[in-house]
């Protein structure tokens, strides 16, 4: 019987880090305190440090980086305005604006569009064809928090009226999609619910993660995880934010990290590009994961 291993892999504890969160407001021009969350590459550390670096020298402020493992941990900081900027999932920013009045920041494009999918993978050597090949099998999810990996095939089963715990064998919690990536790239586990532009980049910067998977299934798009800020954040601050990100596609040392990041530009937001997320999100609440 093969055993899942406590896989803990946590972006922000590789990212350069500093004290924990202090009581200075980015208002005041002393700090703009940011919160990294697993949405941003776990393997890509360096490029991930130079996008919250160039930020800070355009700014002109100290950025303050904060760690937490999860999504909640991260909505809790900017509910409680202890963050001020964050990077989060399209599912914590439809949860958080409905909470605590979370606010997008801009949104990013990649390959031309604003919009990502959630994959389904499975091993290489897997005969799966669909998630309905993987009842009864193991199967792993990043975080609650998660459209992609959580929210997207909860909503999926629960439409055929099964819910997770039911449907799989074992619903393992990973925190994180580059840990369901090599869950299934090892064979712990018989498929997996990722963010596909995680496993994209994955293709290109650590290829042997993603060696021994293959995509079985592809979701309907979704808007792109945007870039959030706390609530009542000034309005002046919000728009030198908005004009450093919407402008890296025209800066030469911008455009070196967009491409290192494979986003194309961030732009301004558009909310009905994450309408499908708070539909399945109200869909969900709704019917409190009971079968009908």
């Amino acid at each position: 019987m093969r055993r899942f291993p406590m896989v803990v892999i946590c972006v922000s504890a590789v990212l350069l880090l500093f004290s924990s969160p202090c009581s200075v407001h980015a208002d005041n021009h002393n700090m703009l305190r940011v919160a990294i969350t697993p949405v941003l590459v776990e393997r890509n550390v360096e490029i991930n440090k130079k996008l919250i670096e160039y930020i800070g020298v355009k700014i002109g402020s100290p950025m303050h980086i904060i760690q937490r493992r999860t999504y909640q941990e991260v909505n809790d900081l900017l509910e409680q305005k202890m963050v001020d900027i964050a990077f989060v999932c399209s599912l914590p920013y439809i949860s958080g604006k409905e909470q605590f009045g979370m606010e997008i920041l801009v949104a990013p494009v990649t390959d031309g569009k604003p919009y990502y999918y959630s994959y389904t993978i499975v091993p290489k050597d897997s005969t799966a064809k669909s998630m309905k090949d993987l009842k009864g099998k193991l199967y792993a999810y990043p975080d609650p928090l998660s459209n992609s990996g959580y929210l997207y095939p909860r909503y999926k089963l629960s439409r055929d009226g099964y819910l997770p715990e039911q449907y799989f064998k074992r619903w393992v919690r990973t925190y994180s999609h580059t840990a369901s990536i090599e869950a299934v790239n090892d064979g712990l586990v018989d498929g997996a619910s990722v963010d596909s532009y995680i496993y994209d980049l994955m293709q290109i910067i650590n290829q042997k993660l993603t060696a021994n998977t293959k995509i079985i299934e592809i979701s309907p798009p979704f808007g792109f995880p945007p870039v959030v800020v706390r609530k009542n954040l000034s309005a002046d601050l919000k728009e030198r934010l908005r004009g450093i990100l919407t402008g890296m596609d025209r800066d030469e040392e911008g455009a070196k990290i967009l491409k290192a990041l494979l986003l194309d530009k961030f732009v301004l937001p558009d909310e009905s590009l994450y309408e499908s997320v708070r539909e399945m999100y109200l869909y969900m609440n709704i019917k409190h994961d009971r079968r009908p």
